[in-house]
């Protein structure tokens, strides 16, 4: 082989890896570009051990009427320490004069897991989706962690637990879906009766409608939703 030859071959192979990269460069690029709201079902489950957790216990309250409507109860949320994937948090409701009278216990990965959540995924097959989750997963800081857990936390008895308003409207829509007839009954001819709408913590969707019934002098759930 020659000097031309050889010259003329490096040349050959030169151009040939700049189109490749190019290529691949276009391509990056057309992932990045097209994308789409996560939905509900598509929730990403990291694979890894969270890098976050709780040192202390931490109690939120809560005032609000629901077992009498003139004295207010006790919505209490308490989170224990450890590890938010292992840890659990603790959801109770306690009259006037400390009595408790619902409590319910969960996960407390509830307060972090919508972080996996992006606004905006790939629009492109399985394993580029599972690429990006966990390029993206792996970028998330202990900042951010903290922060997204402070947020959800703050916002508790706001957004995962609050009073059903438009009472009348509610009961006339989900009458097909009551769980307990009885108290459906009670409800009806008792407006001093308040609901209570919680969502489901162990869960990607849905919840239920609670009250307190006087006659079986419990917290009842009403019905479920998605």
């Amino acid at each position: 082989m020659n000097q031309i030859t050889l010259v003329l071959l490096i040349f050959a192979v030169e151009i040939l890896c700049s189109c490749s990269q190019q290529k691949n460069e276009t391509i990056t690029t057309d992932v990045q570009k097209h994308v789409i709201p996560l939905k509900d079902n598509e929730a990403y489950e990291p694979t890894e051990n969270l890098k976050f957790s709780i040192d202390d216990t931490l109690k939120i309250y809560k005032e609000e009427y629901f077992s009498n409507p003139s004295v207010k109860d006790f919505f209490v949320l308490t989170i224990f320490p450890g590890p938010v994937e292992d840890s659990k948090s603790e959801f109770s409701i306690e009259t006037s004069d400390k009595k408790v009278i619902y409590r319910e216990v969960f996960t407390t990965y509830y307060f972090i897991r919508g972080i996996y959540q992006p606004d905006t995924i790939p629009d492109r097959d399985k394993k580029v989706y599972e690429k990006y989750m966990e390029d993206y997963t792996k970028a998330l800081t202990s900042k951010q962690y903290e922060a997204y857990f402070n947020k959800n936390t703050s916002a508790f008895f706001k957004d995962a637990i609050y009073t059903v308003e438009k009472r009348t409207q509610y009961l006339e829509s989900w009458e097909e879906n009551i769980i307990d007839k009885d108290f459906f009954a009670e409800i009806t001819s008792d407006s001093t009766i308040i609901l209570i709408d919680k969502i489901c913590f162990d869960c990607y969707e849905g919840g239920e409608i609670m009250g307190y019934s006087k006659k079986q002098n419990k917290v009842v759930t009403l019905s479920g939703h998605d």
